[in-house]
């Protein structure tokens, strides 16, 4: 448990980090748009503290969600994420197992992490605090990100 505590709060960051990438929009008049995020082009990056050592990154390849979002910024973007934990990879497969392992994410019992904004405040024009429920190895906390949109494009031809 003390180590889901501890990266429970360097994974948000990480998981956000996925909206940072080419997503496709789904738009329909008024509505708010829909992005699905992009399974090629997105990944969630982690750091951890290793014994006071000094720090490891990893990332988890398979991710996937949405973000709902009112083109107008009247209300907060909707975050839906999952990274499946099965997909980390740290460099070293010796650490990629360890961290799968039942001191960490558990992964034989809990295939993903997900995480669900439910609330937001708008900082500025571009940046949202987002509240939402970070659940990893069926342990869920209540949570507080910054998100940044950073822009919104059309595609690699850029319409």
């Amino acid at each position: 448990m003390g180590s889901i505590s501890k990266i429970c709060g360097l994974l948000v960051a990480g998981l956000l980090i996925t909206l940072v990438v080419p997503l496709h929009a789904q738009s329909s008049g008024q509505a708010p748009v829909v992005w699905k995020l992009d399974p090629i082009h997105s990944f969630g990056l982690f750091r951890v503290q290793h014994m006071n050592a000094g720090m490891f990154w990893g990332r988890f390849n398979d991710v996937t969600g949405t973000i709902t979002h009112q083109e107008d910024g009247s209300a907060p973007p909707q975050l839906q994420v999952r990274c499946a934990v099965e997909s980390i990879d740290t460099g070293s497969e010796k650490l990629d197992r360890t961290m799968l392992g039942p001191k960490w994410f558990n992964g034989k019992e809990h295939e993903a992490m997900t995480f669900v904004s439910t609330s937001g405040e708008q900082v500025d024009a571009t940046h949202w605090k987002l509240k939402g429920e970070l659940t990893i190895a069926g342990v869920s906390r209540e949570v507080e990100v910054m998100t940044e949109l950073t822009g919104i494009g059309g595609g690699p031809q850029g319409r």
